[in-house]
């Protein structure tokens, strides 16, 4: 029999946010009711800390509320809530920034690389974020048009980036379209990673947390590898549907917020 589950991670765009950054009343009701049963509540989102917290306030939800816990950040930095207040985890936050920026010029040459020869070979090919972003985001990015302009940027990204360094992976997340974001972060972030890194400041083992998405980015999430239990919602991509499915997870028939309230019925969390 698994263990309870302990602690919710969840993703926010497409997972529990959907258009308009929108979260539907009974969603925020099905979390309160969860974190009074003493659930604990963590994001896991590429949002960054000014962009969650108006959020979450937007819903009466955040640290006030203690509704969530926790706010895995840029999918690299923890905050805890504290005396109405997300406070810094230091000693995660700060030498994870400091491997990035040592990394950061690698990475650029890289992207900057592999955009003009997309470009030469005749796909779409673009820098979908500034040097600064990069720095503050843990991650940099280009885009392509197009399943076949993906599948060979994923491949040039992914031989790049092992011979550049083994501190940098690469991912391809589909976006809105037919586009296609192209990442490089460091190894040492990455949702799943850094929930794994939560769960052992907590004292949890990974059975004992459940993890929700829906896109390329949260792979490394539902990774079954990982050990958490996992679930996900009607809209997830379809590679995401089948990686939780491969795992044993929960597939709900409902679409984003709506998915995470029944997730939360589904599991008993409430």
């Amino acid at each position: 029999m698994p263990p309870p589950i302990r602690l919710l991670a969840l993703d926010l765009d497409g997972t529990l946010v959907a258009t308009d950054d929108f979260i539907s009343e009974a969603t925020v009701r099905a979390l309160r009711r969860a974190a009074a049963a003493g659930l604990r509540i963590t994001t896991a989102s590429g949002r960054d800390l000014e962009q969650q917290v108006p959020l979450l306030e937007r819903y009466a939800l955040g640290a006030g509320s203690l509704v969530p816990h926790f706010l895995l950040t840029n999918e690299a930095h923890l905050y805890f809530a504290e005396g109405g207040a997300y406070r810094p985890w230091l000693e995660h936050n700060e030498p994870l920034t400091r491997d990035w920026q040592r990394l950061l010029p690698a990475a650029i040459a890289i992207t900057r690389s592999l955009v003009d020869q997309l470009g030469a070979e005749g796909f779409e090919a673009r820098r979908a974020s500034s040097d600064e972003f990069a720095a503050r985001r843990c991650l940099i990015d280009f885009t392509v048009v197009g399943e076949p302009a993906a599948r060979r940027a994923e491949a040039l990204l992914t031989r790049a980036a092992a011979e550049a360094s083994r501190e940098l992976q690469a991912n391809c997340v589909k976006g809105g379209g037919e586009r296609y974001h192209l990442q490089l972060t460091p190894v040492t972030g990455g949702k799943g990673v850094i929930l794994l890194a939560l769960a052992r400041r907590l004292g949890l083992g990974p059975g004992e947390i459940l993890a929700v998405g829906d896109s390329g980015n949260d792979r490394d999430l539902l990774d079954p590898g990982r050990g958490f239990r996992t679930a996900t919602v009607a809209n997830a991509d379809p590679d995401i549907k089948a990686l939780v499915r491969a795992g044993g997870g929960y597939l709900s028939p409902e679409a984003r917020g709506d998915g995470v309230r029944d997730i939360i019925e589904h599991f008993r969390l409430a």
